[in-house]
């Protein structure tokens, strides 16, 4: 039947008329329309892509049903009589492009191709025209804006300056004469710091002198600060001193002379005790006057330092403004000069497409289409069945449950078929295909699927006679292999007989269980390994009952997911988690890309390997068997899913307990 099609067609062919053809040629400047100068041009050339492109999209207008429309409307035509009519081609090198347009009348045939070029170039000159048009009233809106904004600048600007003293050419005066007042001040509480160190070690050793009441001490402390005035006094108390040592040494202590003496010290005394107390006064207040001094000095460098800051940010608030007057003056100068530009380039009604000749004489084209044409329309279709046959012998993958039981070497534990999305409600579409497939064996446990699920778990479970398993991982051979799905379901009917599974997601790198069970991805398996949180905050409940899953966490990306689970503290979590709950199966990446599913060799029981029919490679069944044993892990068996319902209905599948009758159904009620 497929053989006589291309025969029928090739006989149909040679009925054809004879068409009388026009040809008119046309020169496209393939760069993209320009409006402004360079600066703009750039733009332009960015908005519409190079001119390739640009070609190209002036190739789709001239086949387009507008440009047909146009020259029908212009011709008095119908609609729908030129439809597809106009055959254009170019030439990339010249960018030359030929215009065809063939009728069984000559003049219709010269008259449809000239129609075709005129409107063709006609609407090149109105696009020209009206993007110079768009552009001058874009322009246009855009200075007025920028006029606006320029004016309100520099009235920012002058404001500024009225509102304070200080004008921008004063700028660098200020600041030297606020650095030379700083300079002074500083040098004067420099002094008066030095004189009040002075003045407060005289305090503290006058104190000291009247804590040992030695009034010697104390004049000695004192009097020399208080100048020549106290030298006379002092040489004659020092005279008498001595004159009344050797008197009462002749005379006695209680002889008129010596008396008269005693009575002549004590007056030089009185008076010398006096000019002490009086240069004690002297000295306190000098002491108070400097303290005075400094603090005013204080003041004055504080005032003088805030006024420079001061000075300073207003230069730098003139500065700003100055900046934005001169910034918005250039743009406003810019667009307003390009507005002018194209308003003058908008008058010219230029096209980027020349006429270079036509329309031709129409001329004789024979649409005939000889037998050799029909033959190699047959050869074509032998080579494409012979292709076809090629391409599935060198298929490398499983297709059947027979393939996988002879390739195999493990053995093959079930089969899953297809899920189907179930059907939408109300006209609406299924949001998440995935999670639907997710809850289909939860929502339909009489379905076919739910019961090949319980078939392959089974089988698992009768691998292990002495005790059930307690950890298993999931793996395959390569992305898109159903893995996940299988892990899922492989939990589900476990939890369906009374036990607690936890669904841990070990794909660290593209895990995708927290978008299934619609949760965060952090808070999971790496925070777990870490310590970050406890067993109770990691493992979340599910819309599956007694089913939790563990997230795979937030891994930084800086961290290879091979370092977790070689994490020392990662066998203490799984031991952890098998003796709280029944069952803990792993969600793991692809063995032959990466090796972390082999690090959880030693801590679990077992693995359940999963491919899928029509696209799991058998060198890569091979590869993922042989890294299995070399890393000692217990490879239960496989699982061939993703098959088709014609696949199921094979005699080979009637060894698994389902007769030809057996339907595929949505829900327990159509099952029943």
């Amino acid at each position: 039947m497929t053989a006589i099609i291309p025969s029928y067609v090739g006989w149909r062919a040679m009925q054809q008329p004879i068409f009388f053809q026009s040809q008119m040629a046309l020169l496209l400047d393939a760069r993209p329309p320009r409006v402004v100068d360079k600066m703009t041009e750039v733009v332009a050339e960015e908005a519409m892509a190079d001119s390739e492109r640009f070609a190209a999209g002036q190739m789709r207008l001239l086949g387009s049903e507008y440009l047909s429309d146009i020259v029908e409307k212009n011709l008095s035509l119908a609609k729908g009589t030129l439809a597809g009519r106009l055959i254009a081609s170019i030439d990339q090198r010249s960018h030359v492009i030929t215009l065809e347009v063939d009728d069984l009348e000559p003049a219709k045939a010269e008259l449809y191709v000239k129609a075709f070029g005129d409107a063709y170039i006609a609407n090149t000159i109105d696009q020209r025209t009206g993007v110079a048009h768009d552009a001058t009233r874009f322009l246009d809106g855009e200075a007025g804006t920028l006029r606006t904004k320029v004016e309100l600048d520099e009235k920012s600007l002058y404001d500024f300056n009225k509102s304070n003293t200080l004008l921008a050419a004063n700028f660098d005066d200020s600041h030297r004469i606020a650095s030379q007042n700083l300079e002074k001040y500083h040098a004067q509480a420099a002094g008066a710091r030095s004189a009040n160190i002075k003045l407060r070690a005289q305090l503290e050793s006058i104190a000291a002198a009247k804590e040992m009441h030695d009034p010697a001490l104390m004049r000695a402390l004192i009097l020399p600060a208080a100048g020549e005035t106290w030298t006379g006094p002092q040489s004659r108390w020092i005279a008498l001193q001595e004159q009344l040592r050797q008197l009462e040494t002749k005379y006695g202590p209680q002889h008129p002379k010596v008396i008269e003496i005693r009575e002549a010290v004590a007056a030089v005394g009185d008076i010398l005790d006096k000019q002490v107390a009086t240069a004690m006064l002297t000295v306190d207040l000098r002491f108070r006057e400097n303290d005075s001094e400094l603090a005013q000095l204080r003041v004055l460098i504080g005032e003088e330092t805030g006024k420079a800051m001061a000075l300073r940010q207003k230069e730098l608030d003139y500065l700003r403004l100055k900046r934005t007057v001169d910034e918005d003056r250039d743009a406003y100068t810019m667009v307003a000069k390009r507005g002018r530009e194209t308003a003058l380039m908008s008058l010219l009604r230029e096209s980027y497409v020349k006429r270079l000749d036509g329309p031709s004489p129409p001329s004789t084209v024979s649409r005939r289409v000889t037998a050799q044409t029909a033959i190699a329309l047959l050869a074509g279709f032998v080579l494409g069945l012979a292709l076809a046959l090629l391409i599935d012998l060198l298929d490398d993958s499983l297709k059947t449950p027979a393939e996988a039981e002879r390739e195999l070497k493990q053995p093959l534990l079930g089969l899953m078929m297809q899920i189907p999305l179930p059907p939408a409600r109300d006209g609406q579409p299924i949001r998440d295909p995935e999670i639907a497939r997710a809850e289909h064996i939860v929502k339909n446990p009489r379905s076919l699927v739910a019961e090949q699920c319980h078939s392959f778990t089974t089988q698992i479970f009768s691998m292990f006679m002495d005790k059930p398993p307690r950890a298993l991982m999931v793996v395959s051979a390569a992305v898109e292999d159903g893995k996940t799905l299988v892990a899922l379901h492989l939990a589900s009917t476990v939890a369906a007989r009374g036990k607690r599974v936890l669904i841990v997601d070990a794909d660290l790198r593209r895990g995708r269980l927290h978008r299934m069970f619609q949760l965060g991805r952090g808070g999971g398996l790496y925070e777990l390994v870490t310590q970050k949180v406890t067993i109770e905050e990691a493992t979340r409940r599910t819309w599956i009952p007694n089913v939790d899953v563990l997230t795979t966490g937030d891994v930084p990306l800086k961290l290879s997911p091979l370092r977790v689970f070689e994490h020392p503290q990662l066998a203490n979590v799984i031991e952890a988690l098998k003796a709280r709950y029944d069952l803990v199966v792993f969600d793991t990446p692809p063995v032959p890309l990466v090796s972390d599913a082999l690090l959880l060799a030693n801590m679990v029981d077992g693995a359940v390997a999963v491919a899928r029919a029509k696209k799991t490679s058998r060198a890569l069944t091979r590869r993922l068997a042989e890294q299995l044993l070399g890393a000692r892990v217990n490879l239960i068996g496989w699982l061939l899913n993703d098959l088709t319902a014609a696949e199921l209905k094979s005699k080979y599948y009637y060894r698994y307990g389902y007769g030809r009758g057996y339907a595929y159904k949505y829900s327990d009620e159509e099952a029943a």
